[in-house]
């Protein structure tokens, strides 16, 4: 798997601004790298370089030769290369399996805060609420500030599924029968509650023309309290089963057809 490493210090950035926790396993990981990229490499064992710096005597003629033998054939940049992709590599992995269960959880308090401030505030002024108008509705200002506040917290989550499902390719390509269950099925299956949770529903709110702009709260302000956070797995196992469940509607329309 090719992450770039600018997407996945991203990602973490934005974990921990929304008040994520970022697992030990890929800190290692991080860290890892940080010490790649500060590394100096030992002096040259090429045998040229050897020779240019005087190394080459008679006396060390065959010692010199034997370890220039025995040297692989690469350069340190090329070295520091290669780990740095291996180290890529290692923390998508990591994401794509329980650290990535692990910080989706670890943000899920942000996200469910958030919700409850934009129903709250939803409340006072539905998602056609000019500027204008919420000065002139009781408790509108405040609410016109939470819409605002919420709905920061809400999209920054949402750029984590962003980066999980297009960088990271964690839930894989939709396939033809997610179009009976909802719009962008596989984000929807993101934020859906459970198996038989209102995905029709979620992914309307997700697919909102011009992504919610001309509203205070964007896509959220039309139905936060539809809104539920899942981690790979949960969206994983939703995923699942509703494929099953379209395998045997196939299957029940094929025996009605073919009877007899």
């Amino acid at each position: 798997m090719s992450i770039p490493w600018p997407s996945i210090t991203q990602f973490l950035d934005t974990v921990t601004a929304v008040g994520g926790t970022v697992p030990a396993s890929l800190t290692d990981v991080v860290a890892a790298r940080a010490a790649v990229r500060t590394w100096s490499p030992p002096q040259s064992e090429d045998i040229a370089d050897v020779i240019k710096r005087g190394e080459l005597t008679a006396a060390t003629t065959h010692d010199v030769l034997d370890a220039a033998l025995t040297a692989p054939e690469r350069q340190p940049q090329a070295v520091a290369q290669r780990a740095e992709w291996a180290l890529a590599d290692r923390a998508a992995t990591l994401i794509l399996g329980a650290a990535g269960d692990a910080i989706l959880t670890s943000v899920k308090a942000a996200h469910s805060a958030a919700v409850t401030k934009m129903t709250a505030a939803r409340d006072v002024l539905p998602a056609s609420t000019t500027a204008a108008e919420a000065l002139e509705i009781d408790g509108g200002v405040a609410a016109w500030r939470d819409l605002a506040e919420a709905r920061a917290v809400l999209d920054k989550i949402h750029s984590l599924v962003d980066t999980l499902l297009i960088s990271f390719d964690a839930l894989g390509s939709p396939e033809d029968w997610m179009k009976g269950y909802a719009r962008g099925y596989l984000y929807a299956a993101m934020y859906t509650n459970g198996v038989d949770g209102p995905i029709h529903r979620v992914g309307e709110i997700l697919n909102t023309a011009d992504g919610g702009m001309r509203y205070r709260g964007g896509r959220w302000h039309l139905g936060p309290n539809y809104l539920h956070l899942n981690t790979l797995t949960e969206a994983k196992a939703i995923i699942t089963a509703h494929r099953q469940q379209a395998a045997e509607r196939r299957a029940a329309e094929y025996a009605a057809t073919h009877s007899g």
